[in-house]
């Protein structure tokens, strides 16, 4: 374990020099460290130079699998000793950029005042990302914006649906009363998600279904952005309702929503966990955070 963990600090600061430094030892104490761990598995991890080390290709992919062995061993050591104890550890998750305020903000305050002991790291980013580190390992649990996986080592949960609308800046006449069919995209100034955002693409699919063609002037994966955007008049967009709740609430901007498009957020978890009694904790806590914008409202429960 001491030798994989001096590999990936020396991967992090590719300088054995800063790597020692850290790790409190003799660079050429590191360098045997290295060079026994190389041995025993039979590759090389760096290219040397005088300006530092590069991972090599097989070092690359020892460091995306031993990161995450590593963080299951720290989490099994810790569970050991601390059973009787209050949860520590560390638990990673992700969640969706739109949400913010509805889901990580709450998360991180519930978090810090339920386990002092714990350690919690939140991700905010897009599925398609989201999912991919869960499936390195780097993730615990995500909330994700579709129930489709590439991933065999996830378990997925779709747990609530939510309306998808149209916005523009206020003046432009829509209303969260009135439902507006697909026809009112064509020739409507878009700003939207990167082609690689799953919305992006759902809108995409959906728009062909109605035969409109869509007049995209800008892609922004930043919802705050792209409603800042909305709000100055720039172009209109199309989100989740979650995105923009507080916008709307102010009046900076307005929606209608979108005839029979919604989308589906769904749990997503690692079938290995690093510390799964920690992880299950979270769970519980984002499925109470659910159910309130449940009741609000905002989403629908599915299932």
């Amino acid at each position: 374990m001491a030798a994989v963990r001096a590999f990936l600090s020396a991967a992090e600061f590719k300088n054995l020099t800063r790597t020692a430094e850290v790790l409190g030892m003799s660079q050429p104490s590191l360098s045997r460290i290295l060079a026994g761990l190389e041995k025993e598995l039979g590759v090389s991890l760096f290219v040397r130079s005088r300006r530092g080390v590069q991972l090599t290709e097989a070092g690359a992919r020892f460091r995306a699998r031993a990161a995450g062995i590593m963080r299951q061993m720290d989490g099994l050591v810790s569970e050991l000793r601390t059973r009787e104890m209050s949860p520590t550890g560390r638990v990673a998750v992700g969640l969706p950029v739109v949400m913010t305020e509805l889901m990580s903000a709450p998360l991180a305050s519930w978090f810090t005042h339920e386990m002092p002991r714990a350690r919690l790291s939140v991700h905010e980013g897009i599925s398609d990302e989201m999912e991919f580190e869960l499936s390195l390992g780097r993730l615990d649990l995500a909330l994700l914006i579709s129930t489709d996986t590439k991933s065999r080592n996830l378990e997925i949960d779709p747990v609530a649906s939510e309306q998808v609308y149209l916005h523009g800046p206020k003046g432009s006449g829509y209303e969260a009363s009135r439902a507006i069919g697909w026809n009112a995209l064509s020739r409507t100034p878009l700003i939207l998600p990167r082609q690689s955002n799953f919305l992006r693409r759902k809108i995409e699919e959906a728009s062909k279904r109605h035969g409109v063609v869509l007049d995209v002037i800008m892609e922004i994966n930043t919802p705050s952005l792209i409603l800042s955007l909305v709000e100055r008049g720039v172009g209109f967009t199309v989100l989740p309702g979650c995105a923009s709740y507080r916008q709307r609430e102010l009046g900076l901007v307005v929606a209608s929503p979108l005839r029979n498009f919604q989308v589906v957020w769904t749990l997503a978890r690692s079938r290995t966990p690093a510390q799964p009694a920690l992880v299950a904790i979270v769970e519980r806590k984002l499925r109470q955070l659910i159910a309130g914008q449940a009741k609000r409202g905002l989403w629908r429960f599915v299932g």
